[in-house]
């Protein structure tokens, strides 16, 4: 996910980390209930909070059970984020056969992943 939301316009930069669980500074095999996610800045005036949710909608199937280091999962930073993600869930199309199992929560500390984890896609493509 990171490669996509890095390339869309007024995204100024992206971070793959780990956001949600117990530990202080965990790691990729070490990661004690977080979830691997993204950090994510961008300019408003280019785009928005909500165009950000659309993208993240429609990126993947968000009605799968995966382990909590995989699962899909909304962080907000503020009331309004909060506000914006509740109402984005809930205006998925009501046709799917399965729930959705997304996670919604303020975000707590985002540690950055190791270095190798950084735009991995655009490492693997270079090795090839």
């Amino acid at each position: 996910m990171e490669r996509y939301f890095s390339s869309l316009a007024g995204v100024t930069g992206t971070a793959v980390g780990y956001t949600g669980g117990t530990s202080v500074n965990p790691t990729y095999h070490r990661l004690d209930g977080h979830t691997e996610s993204i950090k994510i800045t961008y300019d408003p005036a280019t785009i928005t909070y909500q165009d950000l949710l659309h993208h993240f909608w429609g990126f993947r199937d968000h009605s799968g059970v995966y382990m909590t280091q995989y699962e899909s999962a909304i962080f907000t930073t503020n009331d309004e984020q909060m506000k914006l993600a509740l109402e984005s869930k809930e205006a998925q199309p009501a046709h799917r056969f399965r729930p959705l199992r997304v996670r919604i929560e303020p975000a707590g500390p985002f540690y950055r992943a190791e270095e190798y984890h950084q735009q991995y896609y655009g490492k693997m493509k270079a090795q090839v």
